[in-house]
């Protein structure tokens, strides 16, 4: 499979799952079903790697649908996105102490992309009809050459971006920076998936 179509297909992948949250318990059914397939192949195949990444592949998506789902700045949330930054499962619900107030700050949700995703510009804003943000590698930047090998351009899409209602207002905002965030992390994980050796890259 081709660079481009493989291109092709991450960015029809992304437009599905956007699609979807238009009915949140169906987005929800749909990664639980996958959820479950993947685990039981990991286990088939006594793959523990597998298995860690279908977790993880989860633990994004619930966090991006929690993170599109409401407006209310909100702790427990928070906690979880100190848990992304640290790969470790949601399932391990032992939030820390004080986490950031990721979905009430904007400067909170900025350091998340900056710790997250280092050598990303953020843009973002609010308006009476969204609360958006875009964010990319910053390739012209200081961290030009390691993202250039970590997201090649031929294997990214243009960006990611979100448009929120805009809610309760600033928390709009924040949230539509932390699900952007959120959905580049996605989408690294496929793409390291997919780069593991003996692995047919369609399958990814």
């Amino acid at each position: 499979m081709t660079l481009l179509t493989d291109r092709k297909r991450w960015d029809a992948e992304a437009l599905r799952h956007i699609a979807e949250r238009d009915d949140p318990e169906a987005a929800w059914a749909s990664m639980n079903v996958r959820l479950f397939a993947e685990l039981q192949a990991a286990v088939d195949d006594n793959d523990r790697d597998a298995l860690k990444r279908a977790c993880r592949r989860a633990d994004l998506r619930r966090v991006e649908l929690s993170l599109v789902d409401g407006g209310a700045p909100d702790p427990a949330l928070d906690a979880y996105l100190e848990l992304i930054l640290r790969s470790t499962p949601l399932s391990v619900y032992d939030p820390p102490e004080g986490p950031a107030p990721y979905t009430r700050s904007i400067d909170a949700a900025r350091a998340f992309v900056a710790e997250a995703l280092p050598g990303f510009w953020v843009s973002s804003g609010l308006c009476g009809l969204t609360g958006h943000a875009s964010l990319w590698p910053d390739y012209n930047g200081p961290h030009g050459e390691r993202l250039f090998r970590e997201w090649p351009e031929d294997e990214c899409p243009c960006e990611w971006s979100e448009d929120l209602a805009p809610g309760n207002g600033i928390g709009r905002e924040c949230r539509a920076i932390l699900a952007a965030a959120v959905r580049a992390l996605s989408h690294r994980h496929e793409l390291t998936g997919a780069a593991r050796p003996g692995r047919d890259r369609s399958a990814a």
